[in-house]
């Protein structure tokens, strides 16, 4: 009977696959995406910009949530499902890619495409980084991109654009200046004859890093960490240390710090070198965030003061009054205040009303005996 629809797709879905535990469907259409569903509700993980032209094909690895595909621009995807990345390429077919299969052990893969050939691609022994495949891919895309003349259009595997490219590039030029003159310095303690840099612009090495890093946009900074190779990435965890240990910047250093680090967690966790930076990374960005604690609650405090400053000198009562009118208990004070004042002028008011009229009772009672003096 009818369990679920899945819509998504912008174009005809050209084909679809379960995983071997029927959790997962994965569908592949002309929209050149591939969408990742959940088949308890029916809802979308992920969709990912897969092929430069229809997907054709998808099959899944036996016993796993890995996946590949092919599409009709002759490459040959492989995928991690759980994580929704693409783990590597398989370039080889010259044209569409119409058929794909894989093994029961899963340890071969066969396509047929439009070039009329047969290619059996074999799982080997040697180990795949993914972020070494995205800098492959980024570079067939340019070197394809400046042979076609389109280095306009050209869009980052993972995020991103040409902007990240050109930011990763000046990063890495930064990252080996401010290395080499680092070491230069260091040596400079010895040897006095060591000549400032003129690329430096005039500033010290750990000034122009951070002018380097202020320059890319924040947008972009993620995309431009993410294609950063790791050799350059160990460069910049140790100038990251020196940053913070300085106080420079520390909300953007420890920005960038903790990208690098999820990005490399396995590479950095087999160096006991990078354990040590990471662990001093760890203090010293513990102490910035007790110092900015500190720093908040004291602004927070004086922020207080003031306002009760201001309650006072608008409602004109200090002392006591103050202490009550954090309690709400200032309006009865002033309530029975004005009681106070209104009973005692009423009292005055009396007290002068009864004394001008015995004046006038005088006044007249005076008059009376003239007029008699008179009359007699």
């Amino acid at each position: 009977k009818f369990f679920l629809s899945l819509y998504g797709h912008s174009l005809p879905v050209l084909c679809v696959d379960f995983s071997w535990d029927c959790s997962l469907l994965v569908s592949g259409s002309a929209d050149k995406t591939i969408k990742i569903w959940g088949l308890d509700f029916g809802d979308c993980h992920r969709s990912l910009q897969a092929h430069t032209d229809s997907v054709s094909c998808i099959r899944f690895q036996p016993k796993t949530h890995y996946f590949l595909s092919a599409g009709k621009d002759g490459v040959l995807k492989y995928w991690d499902a759980d994580r929704f990345e693409q783990v590597q390429q398989l370039p080889g077919h010259r044209g569409s890619v119409w058929g794909l299969d894989v093994a029961p052990d899963g340890g071969e893969v066969v396509s047929g495409g439009q070039d009329r050939s047969i290619r059996s691609w074999s799982r080997s022994e040697d180990l795949v980084f993914v972020e070494e495949e995205r800098e492959r891919a980024l570079e067939a895309q340019v070197d394809q991109a400046a042979v076609e003349g389109q280095v306009g259009s050209v869009a980052v595997v993972g995020g991103g654009g040409l902007e990240s490219v050109k930011s990763v590039e000046q990063l890495m030029e930064g990252l080996e200046l401010v290395t080499n003159e680092l070491q230069e310095m260091q040596e400079g303690v010895k040897n006095t004859n060591v000549n400032s840099n003129p690329l430096l612009l005039g500033l010290s090495p750990l000034r122009f890093m951070l002018r380097l890093l202020r320059t890319i946009k924040a947008p972009d900074l993620e995309a431009t960490l993410l294609l950063l190779p790791f050799t350059h990435a160990t460069l910049f965890l140790r100038i990251l240390v020196l940053l913070v240990r300085r106080g420079n910047e520390v909300e953007l250093c420890a920005r960038c710090a903790l990208f690098l680090i999820s990005s490399h967690q396995p590479r950095i966790a087999s160096s006991s070198q990078l354990l040590g930076e990471v662990a001093s990374l760890h203090s010293l960005l513990g102490r910035a965030v007790d110092d900015y604690r500190q720093l908040t609650g004291e602004g927070c405090a004086g922020l207080k003061y003031l306002m009760k400053q201001l309650q006072e000198d608008r409602l004109g009562y200090t002392g006591l009054d103050a202490v009550l009118a954090e309690e709400g208990l200032s309006g009865n004070v002033v309530k029975k205040n004005k009681k106070k004042k209104g009973k005692r002028e009423s009292n005055e008011i009396v007290e002068d009303s009864h004394v001008g009229s015995g004046s006038n009772i005088k006044s007249n009672s005076g008059g009376k005996k003239k007029k008699r003096a008179k009359q007699q």
